[in-house]
């Protein structure tokens, strides 16, 4: 009982639990008075994991470990890294095989189909993320995806043409819309998320980094002292 007190997750593992459920290629420290070494599959990355801790508990520094060990280990996935605090520079001179790409040199826009996507599926997708991310209901979700199946049109988008719209684009068109209270509504909620990223034209512009930037690189964004 007092070993406990002290230690929450007294007893330590057991050697086979080490074996079955403690081991794997990512290494990320000690666990028990033994130095048996905790491992955690690549693999469960795929999944949701969270880093919690208070204030300079070290949560930054174990991320910089894992993040070294995946740089070595990745062959068959890449690693995208979205830095607020430029804490991944000095990841740089280690690695060769990782890019940085500045805030004011980044240029992305969700609008535009991806190379072999179909146009239509593209729109239901961006308007699920979008609205999702946003807090943005079904009302408001409906009128995302008429506005921007609106655009596409105008502007060729299901013949082939790359002439993309921008969140720009899609502010203007939903902006210039009128309708009944309800209408109103979710027209201003639409336009207050979508201002987040008509602020930054240059970025959020017509056309990405070639699509195969973020599936074949390792990269590091820095998006520093932009609100939330």
């Amino acid at each position: 009982g007092k070993l406990t007190e002290e230690n929450p997750f007294y007893p330590p593992p057991s050697t086979q639990e080490q074996i079955e459920r403690l081991s794997g290629e990512l290494k990320l420290g000690y666990y028990n008075p033994f130095k048996h070494i905790l491992g955690i599959n690549t693999a469960g990355l795929n999944q949701n994991v969270i880093n919690v801790g208070r204030i300079r508990s070290g949560k930054s520094n174990l991320n910089l470990i894992a993040i070294e060990q995946l740089l070595a280990l990745a062959k068959d996935f890449n690693i995208i890294i979205i830095d607020l605090k430029k804490e991944y520079r000095c990841l740089l001179p280690k690695h060769s095989n990782l890019n940085i790409i500045t805030f004011k040199n980044l240029r992305f826009n969700p609008l535009e189909v991806p190379e072999g996507q179909d146009p239509k599926d593209h729109i239901n997708n961006i308007a699920e993320v979008f609205c999702r991310e946003n807090y943005i209901l079904a009302f408001g979700k409906n009128m995302f995806i008429e506005k921007l199946e609106y655009l596409y049109r105008e502007r060729g988008i299901f013949d082939g043409t790359k002439n993309y719209p921008t969140f720009l684009d899609l502010y203007n068109v939903i902006n210039a819309q009128s309708g009944p209270g309800r209408l109103n509504d979710a027209k201003a909620t639409m336009l207050s998320r979508l201002k987040a990223y008509v602020d930054y034209p240059t970025i959020f512009c017509t056309r990405s980094f070639d699509f195969t930037t973020w599936l074949q690189h390792h990269l590091v964004i820095e998006l520093e002292n932009i609100p939330n």
